[in-house]
C-alpha cells in the first residue's frame, strides 16, 4: 500500500475518533508504566509484606519489560499473588480443570480496595470468558467501569466476546464500538477479532438460519459444559420452533409461485386457463381412478439414488457455510423422531 494512502488512512482515523470524543464519547486510557507501578507498590506497603519481598517485587517492577497495558495487568496479578496467599490459591484453582464458579468472597462488592477487587474480577471475568462460561463472565464484567480499571481494553474485548456469543446484539455492538473507536492500548488481535465480531453482529437477524446455527452452537457448548437446565431445554425448544417457522415460510413461498419451473420462463406458461375436472381417458366413460397401492419405506421411496445424493451434498458444501447443512440435518432429525412417537 503506497505510503499516501495510508497516511491519508490513518489522518482520516484521527478525525473521526477527534469528532467522536469532540461529540462527548468518554475516552478509555488505562494508567501510564509509572502511575500503574507506584500504585502497585503502595498497595505492597499498605499490606505490610515483608522487607525482602517488597525489595524483589521493586525489582520485578523495575526491569519488567511489560510494554502493553494487557501485559501489565497481568504483571500486577502476579504481584498480589506474591503477596496474598488468599489470591495466590484463588489464581492456582482458575488453572485446574475444575475451577470454581462462584467469585470469592474478596471480590465483595462492599470492598473498600477498589485496585485490587477490580483488578481481581477483570482476572475473573476474563477466564471465565476464556472458559467459555459467557453467562458468569458478563456478570463480573458488567460490575466493572472501563474508566475505573487498569487494562480497559481487556475489560471490553472480553464482554464483547460474552454478549457477541449470547447473541446480545446491541450490546455487543456498543461495547465494540467502545472499544475499537473510544480505547487506548488495544491489542491487535483484539481489534482485528472485535471488528469481525462487529460484522457478525450487524449481519445478525432474527428469524434466519444463521440465528439458529448460533443457538444451536450455544447449546452445544452449554452441553459441553455438563449443563442440561431450563435455559438449555428452553433454547432447544426455541431452536425447534424457529426451525419449523423457517420450513413453513420456505413451503408457503414456494406453494405462492406455483413450484414450476416452467413458470417465469420467457414470459410464458402453458397453464391452461380451463383444466378439466376430473382426469380421463379420451372417449373413455370411466372415471379413471387408480387402485391404491402402499408404497413400502423400504422401496426407497422418496429418497435420492446415492449418486444424486452426492452431488447435492456436495452442492451444499461448495455453496453454504457448514453450520447451514447441520442445522437441517438436526431440523430433519428432530422431525424424524417426532413422526415415532
Amino acid at each position: 500500500m503506497p505510503n499516501t494512502l495510508i497516511g491519508t488512512l490513518t489522518a482520516a482515523t484521527l478525525l473521526m475518533s477527534t469528532a467522536a470524543f469532540a461529540a462527548g464519547d468518554q475516552h478509555f486510557a488505562p494508567p501510564t508504566a509509572q502511575r500503574l507501578q507506584d500504585q502497585t507498590l503502595q498497595w505492597v506497603e499498605a499490606r505490610q509484606a515483608d522487607p525482602e519481598l517488597q525489595t524483589q517485587i521493586k525489582e520485578l517492577w523495575t526491569n519488567s519489560e511489560a510494554a502493553t497495558s494487557t501485559a501489565r495487568f497481568d504483571q500486577v496479578v502476579q504481584t498480589f499473588a506474591m503477596v496474598d496467599p488468599v489470591s495466590q490459591k484463588f489464581i492456582d484453582e482458575c488453572r485446574l480443570i475444575d475451577a470454581p464458579l462462584a467469585p470469592p468472597e474478596f471480590m465483595s462488592v462492599d470492598s473498600q480496595d477498589e485496585f485490587y477487587t477490580n483488578t481481581m474480577r477483570l482476572y475473573y471475568g476474563r477466564y471465565l470468558a476464556q472458559r467459555r462460561m459467557y453467562d458468569e463472565a458478563l456478570e463480573q464484567l458488567t460490575q466493572l467501569d472501563p474508566a475505573s480499571v487498569i487494562d480497559p481494553a481487556t475489560l471490553l474485548f472480553y464482554k464483547t466476546v460474552a454478549e457477541h456469543e449470547l447473541m446480545l446484539k446491541d450490546d455487543g455492538l456498543k461495547s465494540a464500538e467502545m472499544l475499537l473507536s473510544q480505547t487506548e492500548d488495544v491489542p491487535v488481535r483484539y481489534s482485528s477479532v472485535a471488528k469481525l465480531m462487529q460484522f457478525e453482529l450487524e449481519k445478525l437477524r432474527k428469524d434466519t438460519l444463521d440465528e439458529v446455527a448460533r443457538m444451536m452452537s450455544d447449546v452445544e457448548r452449554r452441553l459441553d459444559l455438563a449443563r442440561a437446565g431450563r435455559k438449555v431445554q428452553k433454547r432447544e425448544a426455541e431452536i425447534i420452533a424457529a426451525l419449523d417457522y423457517l420450513i413453513e415460510k420456505a413451503e408457503s413461498s414456494g406453494a405462492s409461485s406455483g413450484d414450476c419451473p416452467c413458470n417465469g420462463l420467457g414470459g410464458k406458461s402453458n397453464k391452461s386457463n380451463n383444466p378439466a375436472k376430473d382426469s380421463s381417458v379420451k372417449g373413455s366413460t370411466a372415471p379413471g381412478d387408480a387402485d391404491e397401492k402402499r408404497i413400502a419405506e423400504q422401496s426407497g421411496w422418496g429418497m435420492l439414488p446415492e449418486k444424486e445424493q452426492a452431488a447435492a451434498k456436495q452442492y451444499m458444501d461448495k455453496n453454504f457455510p457448514p453450520h447451514y447443512r447441520k442445522a437441517m440435518e438436526e431440523y430433519f432429525k428432530r422431525l424424524a423422531e417426532r413422526k415415532k412417537r
